[in-house]
C-alpha cells in the first residue's frame, strides 16, 4: 500500500489524481480523497525499486512530484527440499537402517515459519525422524531433516514427513519407504 497527501500552501483541499512510479513504470493512479492518495498493489517485482508519487494539478492547484525514494520488496519464503523421497531398502524388523538426510532450503526473500515438522502416515511408527530447523528459517539460510528405519512389522511399509510452514504449497512432504523382513 502506498500513500500520498497533497497540501496546498495558500490553503484549501487538492482535487485530481496521484500517480505512483517505479523509475519510468506507471504503477497506477489514484482520486485524491481529503488530499490524500492511496494504491494498494500486489505487482512490485522483487528487488531495490525507486518509488514516486506525482500529482497531476487540478484547478488552482499545480502539478508536483514527490521526493524519490528508495525501497527493498523481499519474495516471500520459499522451500526447497534436497529431495522429496527417500527409501530405506530392506530392514530386519526391530533393527535400526543407517540415517538419511534432506536439506530444506529457505529460498525466499522473507523468514520461513516452521509451525511443524513430523512423521505421518500409516506406518509413521517405523521411521524415526529429528531435524534442525527450529520454528522459523531466514531467507537463504538452511536445516537438515534427518531420520533411520526401524520396521515395527514386515513387509513394505510407507509414511512421509510433512512440513507445515508459511511458503506456498505448504504442506511440503517426503515420501518415506522401506521393507521390513523377519528372519526364519
Amino acid at each position: 500500500t502506498m500513500t500520498a497527501t497533497v497540501t496546498a500552501t495558500l490553503g484549501g483541499t487538492p482535487t485530481g489524481s496521484v500517480t505512483f512510479w517505479n523509475g519510468a513504470t506507471n504503477l497506477g493512479a489514484s482520486t485524491l480523497s481529503g488530499g490524500v492518495a492511496t494504491l494498494k498493489t500486489t505487482a512490485l517485482p522483487a528487488g531495490a525499486l525507486t518509488l514516486q508519487a506525482s500529482y497531476l494539478g487540478a484547478g488552482n492547484f499545480l502539478a508536483s512530484n514527490s521526493v524519490p525514494f528508495d525501497q527493498t520488496v523481499n519474495t516471500p519464503a520459499a522451500v526447497s527440499l534436497s529431495a522429496t523421497s527417500l527409501s530405506f531398502g530392506i530392514e530386519m524388523v526391530g533393527a535400526a537402517s543407517a540415517s538419511q538426510q534432506v536439506t530444506l532450503t529457505n529460498t525466499g526473500g522473507a523468514t520461513l515459519a516452521i509451525a511443524s515438522i513430523g512423521v505421518t502416515g500409516a506406518n509413521a511408527s517405523s521411521f524415526v525422524f529429528a531435524n534442525t530447523c527450529g520454528s522459523s528459517l531466514a531467507a537463504g539460510t538452511n536445516c537438515t531433516i534427518q531420520g533411520h528405519f526401524t520396521p515395527t512389522v514386515a513387509g513394505a511399509l510407507t509414511a512421509a514427513v510433512t512440513i507445515t510452514d508459511s511458503a506456498s504449497g505448504s504442506p511440503q512432504s517426503i515420501a518415506l519407504s522401506g521393507t521390513g523382513y523377519n528372519p526364519t
